[in-house]
């Protein structure tokens, strides 16, 4: 009867939805590289074929993002770390896309299946993490 007391709601961590897609995708990745050796060359080729455009439309939606929230940015700090975390990306997918077209080319003749599907995955996971976190902090960029 009177003032009841409420706990303050707890806020998680920014980082914590990132961390969480990057864990499992890492797992899933991990499980899906693990059977890339006992998949046939043909289907290992088709995989890296069309990697080599998932890449590609990840290192577009990149370039989209920076072109559309850095000119809007006013402060230099904030502007030079959404560029210098946008262009980790853009590396992160440029190197995927290298090792994409390495595994089409060469893939089974130089390298083991299971390393090069598990670069593919796991540059999949972690760009995409950082892809969606900046997304995440471009909620507070002004229109």
């Amino acid at each position: 009867m009177g003032g009841e007391v409420k706990a303050p709601a707890r806020r998680g961590s920014p980082y914590q939805a990132p961390l969480v897609i990057v864990l499992l995708g890492c797992f899933l990745g991990f499980l899906a590289a693990s059977a890339a050796p006992g998949v046939p060359a043909e289907t290992r080729q088709a995989f890296f074929g069309i990697a080599i455009q998932v890449n590609a439309a990840f290192l577009l939606a990149v370039f989209v993002m920076a072109s559309f929230l850095l000119p809007r940015l006013t402060d230099p700090g904030r502007k030079g770390r959404y560029a210098l975390n946008l262009t980790i990306d853009a590396g992160i997918f440029f190197l995927s896309m290298m090792s994409s077209t390495w595994g089409f080319f060469v893939g089974d003749v130089t390298a083991h299946p299971l390393n090069l599907t598990l670069v593919v995955i796991l540059s999949w996971v972690v760009g995409l993490a950082l892809l969606t976190d900046g997304i995440r902090q471009s909620a507070q960029v002004p229109p």
